[in-house]
């Protein structure tokens, strides 16, 4: 697997399902909360990371500090 492709597929996903739940306006029954939620934490997690952040713990275990 090619983590790079395999990242850019899962933003462009999260990045779909968050045009689509604006796109639905105020009809909350058409609304997938847990898949918005999700796509907000995939595309906040990419943000945090891609300024710096630090990676997850889960991410890091088992490696040397840097």
């Amino acid at each position: 697997m090619d983590p790079n492709e395999c990242l850019r597929l899962i933003i462009e996903c999260a990045e779909d399902i968050l045009r689509r739940d604006a796109s639905l306006g105020d009809r909350p029954q058409a609304h997938d909360p847990t898949g918005v939620q999700l796509a907000n934490l995939i595309t906040g997690l990419d943000s945090w990371l891609s300024k710096g952040g630090f990676p997850p713990r889960r991410w890091t275990a088992g490696r040397p500090p840097a």
